[in-house]
């Protein structure tokens, strides 16, 4: 009998390690990704225990190509009780890899209490079901304060092993800030010298540049430093077209890498990467109240190509809206 397979995303916002995992001789280097962050400790490093953070108002969205079903994605509270269980839902055929699905899950928050938490995802059923945890989360209903939710997507159906087409994209919240206050301009400027070497501008073009830290804003419930496991997610992220920082379009450009900011025998670090703004404009746009006589009406979009359920009783949880049209 064939084994089956599985594979995720390393652009998921969060990774699952087998609940048996075990290094075993001759092989004894536990690697990245078969272990977390905990489980890789060294007794001679300071610890720096981290938890993934999220608030009540996000959703957990995650993508999986596999050759078998059933794929359940659960939501365990400390104890590991579930209390929230959804099936992963089957999407097309990955052409790419014959004979595997692209699956997806999208837990929303919105009814869950403050507290630690953790993601299980069960593999198949029977003898051959295989159990795999996901790392611990801190939800939270109250407002995280210094922290980001980093809203991320693509603008080609087909992207680091993900489908984007139909999709709405992955969320991850993490600590850090955006820097206004060191804001600078990248310019691109042409001009020209008469015989008195007098300058005129010809033109003149610049774009906001604003240093972005992550893992650098320890508060109450907040310590310094990220893992490796987000700090590798939030550099993948960015080689993504669609990225945003609490609602606002952010690039990082091609001759900008992010700099680390490390302290020795410490595990944590911090990043800062200085970025563009991703819609460049030279002027400040406000939206304005309308006229309260006009109807909202919502609909919502499906392409049965990608993912069929409709009834969202399935793989998710939350309440898609993908269109909104005032009349």
């Amino acid at each position: 009998m064939p084994d089956n397979i599985i594979t995720t995303p390393l652009i998921n916002p969060l990774p699952y390690y087998a609940e048996d995992r075990a290094a075993e001789a001759p092989y004894l280097t536990k690697h990245i990704d078969q272990f977390g962050h905990f489980d890789r400790r060294r007794p001679w490093l300071q610890n720096g225990c981290f938890r993934w953070l999220w608030m009540t108002s996000d959703i957990i969205r995650q993508q999986f190509i596999a050759d078998f079903s059933p794929i359940v994605v659960e939501l365990c509270d400390r104890y590991n009780q579930p209390i929230i269980s959804l099936p992963a839902q089957a999407g097309i055929q990955n052409k790419f890899i014959p004979g595997t699905y692209f699956f997806k899950s999208e837990i929303s928050l919105a009814e869950v209490p403050t507290g630690i938490y953790r993601c299980r995802r069960v593999l198949g059923s029977g003898d051959t079901q295989v159990t795999e945890y996901g790392p611990w989360m801190y939800i939270s209903e109250e407002p995280l304060l210094e922290t980001i939710l980093v809203e991320y997507s693509s603008s080609k159906d087909f992207d680091k092993d993900c489908i984007f087409k139909n999709f709405s994209g992955f969320q991850l919240r993490v600590p850090g800030f955006i820097d206004y206050d060191k804001q600078t301009r990248n310019k691109k400027k042409e001009s020209y010298r008469n015989q008195t070497y007098t300058s005129t501008t010809l033109s003149s073009r610049s774009v906001p540049k604003v240093p972005v830290s992550f893992g650098l804003t320890p508060t109450s419930k907040i310590q310094f430093g990220l893992p490796t496991e987000v700090t590798d997610l939030i550099e993948l992220i960015f080689e993504l077209d669609t990225v945003s920082l609490d609602g606002k379009p952010f690039v990082l450009p091609d001759d900008q890498s992010f700099e680390f900011t490390e302290t020795a025998g410490f595990r944590l670090r911090g990043m800062t990467g200085v970025m563009e703004t991703g819609l460049n404009r030279y002027s400040r746009v406000r939206t304005i109240a309308g006229d309260p006589n006009k109807r909202l009406l919502s609909s919502i979009t499906v392409d049965a190509q990608v993912f069929e359920d409709v009834s969202n009783a399935g793989s998710s949880n939350a309440v898609p809206v993908d269109r909104v049209i005032i009349q």
